[in-house]
């Protein structure tokens, strides 16, 4: 079937840069799968190009690439055993700069395409959701004035006494034992333990406005989460006849993830994998001279 007009030339792009990544194989695998390979990527990439958006065609690559840095260095393993093994070593290790570009394009694509695999369909997605209040002080006079007010609502907030009839109220236990992949629910310490690490509370610059966030794979129960929670405190508040509480913003699902940086990840991924690449290739390299200059002094 050909493919659709408006995307051909993107479609032939592709086919070009996968017929040269396919160099990366030992030329005897090129020679006997080659064609193969590459007739299967067209068809494969076609069919993700006619059914997926462009988020579902960064996956097919991410996923032609890991597939490609696995198999690229078990055969160039596979390759080097037979070579070694049928004692014909000189013509490998005799190519320098072959053997170099072979070595660090084969590692990095395993590297990169090993991270990039974890980061963008292994990790999980992490939404936050945030709720914000006022905090009225205007009635306090100044004798009863404490300047250590926020960081003391910060603890509140984040205290046994709100983030435990946090629980309580919304059947926290039963829900957090599942995120851990368990059936029991959570003791009640371990239920505040968790939810904890889940929970930040800010500042907002400049102002006497407190940030309540929620981190959860689950965007609308982080957003119910932070809600309940401001609630709890707000009611906690009122019987201790503190300050009075407002709700700015009430927690909204978070539309994106924020954990994990993919952009970030990538770079970082791509760093990584160049730096080792680059110190096996050089290894394999000073191997090869120093092979040589023994094979020169016999």
């Amino acid at each position: 079937m050909q493919p659709p007009r408006s995307g051909g030339k993107q479609i032939m792009a592709s086919e070009r840069v996968y017929r040269r990544l396919l160099a990366l194989y030992p030329k005897r695998f090129r020679r006997e799968y080659g064609e193969s390979m590459a007739q299967l990527f067209r068809d494969q990439h076609n069919a993700a190009f006619r059914n997926t958006n462009a988020a579902g065609r960064l996956t097919f690559w991410l996923r032609v690439i890991a597939d490609l840095g696995l198999t690229v260095s078990s055969e160039h393993v596979t390759e080097l055993k037979n070579i070694m093994s049928e004692t014909l070593a000189k013509p490998f290790w005799g190519k320098r700069a072959s053997s170099f570009t072979k070595v660090f394009f084969a590692i990095f694509v395993l590297l990169f395409g090993v991270l990039a695999f974890q980061l963008l369909l292994r990790l999980p997605r992490v939404y936050s959701s945030m709720a914000r209040v006022a905090v009225d002080l205007s009635e306090r006079s100044p004798a009863t004035f404490d300047p250590y007010f926020i960081q003391t609502a910060f603890a509140r907030i984040t205290s046994r006494s709100v983030l435990g009839k946090v629980i309580e109220e919304m059947n926290l236990r039963h829900w957090l034992a599942q995120q851990r992949g368990s059936v029991t629910p959570l003791k009640v310490e371990e239920a505040y333990e968790k939810l904890r690490t889940m929970v930040e509370v800010r500042q907002t610059r400049s102002t006497s406005l407190l940030e309540v966030r929620v981190f959860s794979e689950n965007a609308t129960v982080a957003a119910e989460i932070a809600n309940k929670i401001v609630d709890v405190y707000r009611r906690q508040n009122e019987v201790a006849k503190g300050p009075k509480i407002d709700v700015v913003d009430a927690a909204e699902p978070g539309l994106r993830p924020v954990r994990p940086n993919v952009a970030l990840g990538l770079v970082l991924g791509c760093v990584i994998s160049v730096s080792i690449a680059a110190m096996a290739a050089l290894l394999v390299r000073r191997i090869s001279s120093s092979r040589k200059a023994e094979r020169g002094a016999v």
